[in-house]
Formats: structure tokens, C-alpha cells, sequence
């Protein structure tokens, strides 16, 4: 939320902001957001004016970003005293901007004894997104031992996992500051990786930092909705893991697997076809039953293609068997295929009526689906 700047220009412009007692607190006005991001040019103008009590700063309840904090600093009495300092150190732990850093570098003396002064609780308790704050903290905090830093790193790095670059300069950074990773942390940055469709750092940790690291222990469990999977997990990244020797089939196959996509998961089936039986209604994988968990997945994303191949390796075409599919299926949120998907399952009887009631409700509210559709609910119900 950055305000209405227009509006207060004009007010400015009127002399409607100089007011005799500066605000000493402020809290949006919109109770669903606790902080907001003020616009820096309205900030400069409320300050300017002395609408709010810079000496109270710690009241409002602004996310500043490292131009906002600037003007903060520069409104402050200079040299910084500790009290100041201290409402400073509090600001930029609160901030999730990733500049933040910038508006206190060069650090001030007394906020550097703030700094070095803060609490292991207090730095553990703060979501880093600015990598040079990370390391000013790392080396001048006095209370960190190096165990606590590879806690502390090991949390943030969950917070920027999901960012190309920025998960590469935070990993990056903790090698070099000689922080030991062991096989389970390594498997949680390729799992984060995977899940946050991350290539830049997949290809960082598997051809940079570790060129040789095998992947036949890896376990990790799939997360169906992965961020944009279908285009993240192309042929050519699947050979990789594969060579790497990570077991994907199981991965892939009930949580990646989306339309379009069926070509990997039949190259997938093929390559691990010593090891998978169908037999008396059930796909086994190892002997271990992953029937649920393969439909599970095909029917969360309405894909007919691979429950017909599946009933062509021999598994019952009729469903009446797993009633909690239907829990599965995204009613409120319906693929572009889902016509063919729901024509061609029909005979499956894999719906309830609870299926249908469902689709005819979203006919009511206005869901917007093709005439054939529309004809196959209504009929149906």
C-alpha cells in the first residue's frame, strides 16, 4: 500500500498538513493489514511538515524501505544516540526490503554497539531478505556461536528459497564463511529448489558446488502445486536428476505431474518398470502401495490421459472402490479440460452425487464453462 499521493500533495499545497502537535503514533486505517509501505515522496512531505513526531517513530506502523529509513536517519538529532539507535535496529528488523541495509551503511557508532549488543532471540526472530544486513549481523553480533549462525542461516534461507539470485548469494555467502552442511541439509536446498521451481539454484548447488554429489539417498516428499512445475520440469532437467541417481518416479508422479506433461511421467513409468506391479486393483512400487496416491494426483488435476494409461496397465476401470477421490477434484477451480475429463470418467463411476451437485452449483454462481458442459451437468442432474 503506498497511499494517496495526489491527495496529500493537494492538502500539502493548501496548508492542510501543518499541524500544532505532530501525530505520535499511526495504524492503517484498514484493520486486515498490520504495516504498510508508505511512499517515500508522502513520507518526505509528512515529515517536512512535522506531521509526525519523528522522536515517537517506534509507533507507527510503517514497513520502511532503505529510502523511507533514510529520511527517518536524516530527521534524527546527529550523532545518533543510543535511544535513537535502538529505535533504528528495531525498524530494520521489521523491514523486508531488500536495500534496507543501504540506509545505515556506514554504520553509525551507536548503532553498532545496538547491533552487537542484540539478543540471539532477537536475531532469530527477524526474516532476512537483505544479504548485506545477513552478513553485517553474522560478523558483529556477539551472542552468535557458529552453530546458532547455521540455525539462523538455515531459517532465512527458507525465506529467500523461492528467489533465483538471492537464494544463490545467501548460500553462497554461508560456504564462505566456512558453515559445514551435511547430506540433510543439502537435500532440504534441492528440495526447496524443487518446490519453489528455483533453476538457477538447482543448477548452482548440482554443477557448482557440488559437480560430483550423488542423489541415490535423497527422499523427499512431493508437493503437489509446485510452483509452475509443468514448465519447470522439462525432459531435459528430469535426465539430470535421474543421471544424478534421485528416484523421481514417486516424486514426479503424485506431485509434479501436470497437463502436458504426461510424456515424462510415461518415460518415468518405463524407466522404473522393474519395480512397479500391477495386480489385484493395486499399483504397487517396491511392494509398497502407491495406488491412492497415483489417482490422487491424476484426478487433483483432471487428467484422463494418465487414468486411462493406468487402466490399461490393469487397474479396474471402475473407481467405486476409492470414494474419496472425489475429495480430489478442483470443483471450485475447474481446468480447461475439465468437459473431457468429467465425459470420460462418467462411465468410471468415479463421481457421487456429491460431484454432481457440486458442478451444477458453480453453474449457478456463474462458473463459466463450454454449452457441452453446461448439457452433461444438466442432464446428469
Amino acid at each position: 500500500m503506498s497511499g494517496n499521493l495526489d491527495v496529500i500533495r493537494a492538502l500539502d499545497k493548501h496548508g492542510y498538513l501543518t499541524i500544532e502537535t505532530p501525530h505520535t503514533s499511526y495504524k492503517c486505517s484498514n484493520h486486515t493489514i498490520n504495516w504498510f509501505v508508505i511512499n517515500t515522496e508522502m513520507f518526505q512531505i509528512l515529515i517536512d511538515r512535522k506531521y509526525f513526531d519523528i522522536s515517537a517513530i517506534e509507533n507507527f506502523a510503517l514497513r520502511y524501505t532503505g529510502e523511507t529509513l533514510a529520511i527517518v536517519l536524516n530527521s534524527m538529532p546527529q550523532p545518533l544516540d543510543e535511544t535513537n539507535a535502538a529505535k533504528i535496529w528495531n525498524i530494520v528488523l521489521n523491514s523486508r526490503d531488500p536495500t534496507i541495509f543501504k540506509a545505515i551503511n556506514p554504520v553509525p557508532e551507536s548503532l553498532k554497539k545496538v547491533i552487537s549488543e542484540s539478543t540471539v532471540e532477537t536475531i532469530r526472530a527477524t526474516k532476512y531478505h537483505d544479504l548485506d544486513l545477513f552478513a553485517y549481523i553474522f560478523d558483529n553480533v556477539v551472542a552468535l556461536t557458529d552453530d546458532i549462525k547455521k540455525q539462523i542461516f538455515m531459517d532465512s534461507f527458507f525465506q529467500v528459497s523461492e528467489f533465483d539470485q538471492t537464494s544463490i548469494a545467501f548460500l553462497k555467502y554461508a560456504i564462505e564463511k566456512g558453515i559445514s552442511f551435511d547430506d540433510e541439509n543439502i537435500h532440504t536446498f534441492i528440495s526447496h529448489a524443487l518446490a519453489n521451481s528455483n533453476r538457477p539454484l538447482l543448477n548452482y548447488i548440482l554443477d557448482e558446488w557440488k559437480p560430483e554429489y550423488q542423489l541415490n539417498n535423497m527422499r523427499i516428499q512431493s508437493r503437489a502445486g509446485t510452483k509452475d512445475s509443468k514448465n519447470f520440469f522439462t525432459m531435459e532437467l528430469v535426465d539430470k536428476l535421474v543421471a544424478r541417481g534421485f528416484d523421481i518416479f514417486l516424486y514426479y508422479a503424485t506431485g509434479i505431474l501436470a497437463q502436458g506433461t504426461e510424456d515424462i511421467f510415461f518415460k518415468l513409468w518405463h524407466m522404473t518398470s522393474s519395480r512397479l506391479i500391477v495386480q489385484n486393483g493395486r499399483i504397487l512400487l517396491d511392494y509398497a502401495d502407491i495406488t491412492e496416491s497415483l489417482l490422487n494426483h491424476a484426478v487433483g488435476t483432471c487428467n484422463s490421459t494418465i487414468l486411462n494409461f493406468l487402466t490399461e496397465k490393469g487397474l479396474p476401470a471402475d473407481y467405486t472402490e476409492y470414494p474419496d477421490l472425489i475429495e480430489w477434484i478442483p470443483i471450485h477451480n475447474l481446468p480447461a479440460n475439465a468437459y473431457e475429463f468429467t465425459a470420460a470418467l462418467e462411465p468410471k463411476t468415479l463421481y457421487n452425487e456429491r460431484y454432481w451437485e457440486g458442478l451444477m452449483t458453480e453453474v449457478i454462481y456463474g462458473h463459466e464453462m463450454g454449452q457441452d458442459f453446461f448439457e452433461l451437468i444438466v442432464n446428469r442432474t
